[in-house]
């Protein structure tokens, strides 16, 4: 794959306030999308511009297994496993956010309800599983919906696209993030991500910014 260049945004307009609601304008799409089937994961260097702090992290994917799973690492050291849903929670994770009881884990028990791919505006699928911390520790179920919730045309770092827009409600006891995906089909990737928690409000803020092959 080609290198994505970023489309000359000065840093100061990249940098969003935390407290900006909405993150992003979404313009209309000037022609209908055709449905968006599930990109396959292949060994590429996925760079992301972090809006909340203004600094650019990569994240390596590595390819594909025959069961559609895939590992990632990002920049700083975390490491994951997806069992190559692309929106679905991490099946395992390690080295993230310190040494603390949730700096690595595991979800099991993994249920889903519905379809989400090919994205198509409507589509809805639902998770639930339950969460392993570091100690081996199983809390309660935790439960994730995501829709397709529209289509939109949105400046990024990596260019003016058509984009598919799928919204994530994750729930754990009294505790909720939303999770907002932006995928091109044009491009084959995730544009844009946005989470926001209850307790910290928007706590990740991503543009893609460049794809490099590995």
């Amino acid at each position: 794959m080609n290198g994505i260049s970023v489309c000359g945004f000065a840093l100061s307009t990249l940098l969003v306030s935390c407290a900006t609601t909405p993150v992003i304008i979404e313009n209309p799409v000037a022609a209908e999308l055709a449905p968006m089937e599930k990109p396959v994961v292949v060994a590429r260097r996925v760079y992301q511009m972090d809006l909340l702090t203004g600094v650019e992290e990569s994240i390596d994917y590595g390819d594909s297994q025959s069961d559609g799973s895939y590992m990632a690492i990002k920049s700083n050291g975390c490491t994951w496993t997806n069992d190559g849903d692309l929106v679905a929670p991490a099946t395992s994770w390690g080295n993230c956010g310190g040494s603390g009881q949730w700096g690595s884990g595991k979800n099991i028990n993994m249920e889903k309800k519905g379809v989400l791919w090919p994205l198509a505006v409507g589509n809805k699928i639902s998770y639930s599983y339950n969460q392993v911390d570091a100690y081996g520790d199983k809390k309660s179920k935790t439960k994730m919906t995501c829709k397709v919730s529209g289509t939109a045309n949105i400046e990024v770092a990596a260019g003016n696209l058509d984009v598919y827009k799928v919204e994530c409600l994750r729930r754990k006891d009294t505790w909720s993030q939303s999770r907002v995906f932006y995928f091109s089909p044009e491009l084959q990737e995730e544009v844009k991500f946005v989470s926001r928690t209850s307790d910290e409000g928007i706590n990740r803020n991503v543009e893609l910014t460049r794809v490099e092959p590995l």
